[in-house]
């Protein structure tokens, strides 16, 4: 078919390959005009030669008014690739294939897929180029409608604050978006392709693995449910989370998005915990839980398992406080908490008491709080109750013993005022408690007194501390020796509201008590005495032997002087003699002074094994006399005791007496006596161990009871003040068989007892 215009595209003769190219479009035009393609020939300086009927509806020009044109400036072609660049390529390769833009007759641009084909002659010199254009725009808009489309849902999934997750239906992560996979602490890669489970706590796995193929089950269907999983950290992350499977081209996946709600699963753990304390407390706390109506008639009831005395269920419901039988409180007490129930305010701890089913008293401490609905009417009261039955009995218990004391009770306030005394205490004061009761501390035992000793006191009290102490006071009533308690009290609350001050007078015990002291100081003197007595020959014996040496010495000394020429130096020696002499004389009077003087007791630092020694002086000559044998096995650098060494020497010195009068009976025995010191735990022990007959058992238990003896001139009393004073020092003393005869008594004095 010979289209309009063709013949004007005609070459001068001179080129006939242009022709015969011509001729070859012309021959394949019909063919060419059946395509929905735009097809056109331009030669090489891009004039169009050939442009078909495609062309014609795409691009808006006919025939004749392409021919002959420009390609490019008439269809305006742009392109991503430099035009001159595809140009050499074709020319290069024969051919080219991309994506241009062209513009159509009214301007709009039009996306083609070209296709150019280059064109040679028999010579095989290029002489035209056959570009094919497939209108591509509608599908180009597509594509970048999709590609937009996923550029958002890309940016929603990677950008949004929500964790979602695709996972396969092996449960392995395809996809993490990064919010998801920060949250659990790990970067996106290192959780794709990672099992789903492995971030979720183990005691949960089970679970979400059964909800997750439940899901794969049932295509389209949002599941949902709450699970933890850890972070990378090990903390934990509490999730609610959404999934649907969906059936994809290569298979099903899981989409799953992840709330984190632990902050709000805290709080209702929180929650639930507080809700479950607050129905422990008052499971716990109360006895009783009631509801009544806008008639104060209840409602409800309910009581705990302990209220073992409750009211049969049902039989106050619909009945007022006050219709229930009663018999505490009186009328005016009633009047008021019914005007407090008609005011609509809250109440506390109202005490009434009721008659029980077996004849005996229950009270009751009721508390309430007014309820009202939303347009803040009166609905009625909520409250609880507690059986204080035990209370009461306690109170009036120790009412009982705060009344019938023998010592002085006084409860005193945190202002320093008398709340409440008993009769022993204002019996002190020759004052009617009444009057006593309301008084200021200071008003009673005067500023000073009170500034100086009972305010301190006090005040350590309401510091929460208690504690006792006794000494002397003296009051305008005279000089007492009081015994004083303080203890903190917690009356209706927590809050140290008062102190309880106790006094107990121990005047005539602590004047007995000096007295029996002093009895006993001078029996103990007495017996110092006897025993100094039974030893009368040792002491001569003690001071005859330096009074002896020192008549001899003089004698020297006297002739010294009177030799002609008189020895000065050896008479000098014989004087130092004298006096060395004397100085023992002295010494030995002055322990026999010690022993028999009356001096009030002593607390030094004393070294044990010196008075040991002391005492063996006294005793060495009688010791002698009876043929005894002495052993000292005094351990060295023994701690120093706390003690009083007349009272320490008279133990001593009564034992070893006693071991010397055990030993002088006829015999051809042995006569082995042994005085030892040793460290033992936590202070010295002290041994004297004889040879003799031993303890008859018939008076082993009656050994160190007072005027028990078995000498016939002994008045029984040396054990017992042995013991009275090694106990006073904090030790022991005790004896035992001294195997295979004799006997062994100990004693043991603790270090550090007493200071100084």
């Amino acid at each position: 078919m010979k289209r309009k215009g063709d013949g004007e595209l005609s070459r001068p003769a001179c080129r006939p390959f242009e022709r015969q190219a011509e001729i070859s479009l012309r021959e394949h035009a019909d063919l060419l005009d059946l395509t929905h393609d735009a097809m056109f020939v331009r030669d090489m300086d891009t004039a169009i030669k050939y442009w078909n009927r495609g062309a014609e509806e795409m691009y808006g020009w006919t025939a004749e008014e392409a021919l002959g044109k420009s390609a490019l400036e008439l269809l305006k072609t742009l392109s991503t690739v430099p035009l001159d660049q595809i140009e050499s390529q074709v020319l290069r390769t024969g051919r080219w294939e991309g994506e241009l833009v062209h513009h159509r007759r009214d301007g709009t641009p039009v996306v083609v897929a070209s296709r150019l084909a280059l064109q040679r002659d028999e010579q095989g010199r290029p002489v035209a180029i056959l570009a094919t254009n497939t209108d591509i725009t509608e599908r180009k808009r597509a594509e970048e409608a999709r590609q937009e489309l996923e550029e958002q849902w890309r940016a929603a999934f990677e950008a949004n604050p929500t964790m979602y997750f695709i996972l396969d239906a092996a449960g392995t992560i395809l996809s993490v978006n990064p919010v998801g996979a920060e949250q659990l602490g790990w970067r996106v890669d290192e959780l794709v392709g990672q099992p789903v489970l492995n971030v979720f706590l183990e005691a949960d796995r089970a679970f979400v693995q059964g909800k997750a193929e439940e899901a794969f089950r049932q295509p389209g269907r949002v599941m949902r449910w709450k699970a933890r999983k850890v972070r990378k950290d090990g903390s934990l992350l509490w999730v609610r989370e959404s999934a649907n499977a969906v059936v994809l081209r290569n298979g099903p996946v899981l989409l799953v998005a992840c709330e984190d709600i632990t902050e709000r699963q805290q709080t209702e753990e929180a929650l639930r915990e507080s809700e479950e304390r607050f129905r422990t407390l008052v499971k716990f706390s109360f006895d009783v839980y009631w509801e009544s109506d806008a008639q104060h008639r209840f409602t409800r009831q309910e009581y705990s398992a302990r209220f073992d005395r409750a009211p049969a269920p049902g039989s106050e419901i619909g009945k007022t406080r006050w219709e229930v039988p009663y018999l505490a409180p009186d009328e005016e007490a009633w009047r008021q908490h019914r005007a407090t129930l008609d005011a609509h305010v809250p109440f506390r701890d109202f005490e009434l008491a009721r008659p029980t089913p077996d004849g005996g008293i229950r009270h009751v401490s009721v508390s309430g709080l007014p309820m009202f609905d939303e347009a803040g009417r009166f609905t009625g009261y909520r409250g609880v109750g507690r059986d204080i039955t035990e209370r009461k009995r306690a109170e009036q218990l120790t009412r009982q013993v705060f009344e019938s004391a023998s010592d002085g009770m006084a409860v005193i306030d945190r202002d320093y005022r008398y709340q409440r005394v008993n009769a022993v205490y204002a019996q002190s004061w020759k004052m009617p408690a009444e009057q006593i009761i309301g008084m200021r501390v200071a008003d009673l035992h005067g500023t000073d007194f009170f500034e100086r000793t009972v305010k301190p006191s006090l005040d350590r009290c309401f510091a929460g501390e208690q504690f006792t102490f006794a000494e002397w006071f003296t009051t305008e009533m005279g000089r007492v020796y009081l015994s004083v308690s303080y203890s903190p009290l917690r009356l209706a609350s927590e809050r140290l509201e008062a102190a309880l001050v106790i006094t107990r007078d121990l005047t005539h015990h602590i004047l007995a008590s000096e007295a029996l002291r002093e009895a006993q100081a001078a029996l103990a003197r007495v017996n110092r005495v006897t025993t100094l007595g039974v030893l009368a020959a040792s002491i001569a014996h003690e001071v005859n032997q330096p009074l002896g040496a020192m008549v001899m010495s003089a004698g020297s000394c006297a002739r010294w002087l009177a030799a002609r020429p008189p020895e000065i130096e050896k008479a000098q020696r014989s004087l130092e003699r004298i006096a060395r002499d004397g100085k023992r004389a002295s010494e030995v009077i002055d322990r026999i002074r010690a022993l028999v003087m009356r001096q009030p007791p002593r607390r030094d630092r004393v070294d044990i094994n010196q008075v040991i020694l002391d005492v063996i002086a006294f005793t060495r000559d009688q010791m002698r006399r009876n043929d005894i044998a002495l052993e000292k096995t005094l351990a060295e650098g023994l701690p120093r005791v706390w003690g009083d060494r007349v009272q320490l020497q008279q133990v001593i010195l009564n034992l070893i007496v006693n071991a010397i009068e055990a030993m002088s009976g006829p015999g051809d025995g042995a006569r082995e006596l042994v005085v030892g010191a040793s460290e033992a735990e936590g202070g010295v022990c002290i041994e004297v161990r004889d040879s003799g007959p031993g303890i008859a058992p018939e008076i082993a238990d009656k050994l160190f009871e007072p005027f028990h003896t078995s000498k016939a001139q002994g008045i029984g009393m040396g054990l017992s003040i042995s013991r009275s004073i090694i106990e006073a020092h904090g030790g022991q003393l005790w004896t035992a068989p001294n195997l295979p005869h004799g006997a062994v008594f100990r004693f043991s004095l603790p270090v550090g007892e007493w200071g100084p």
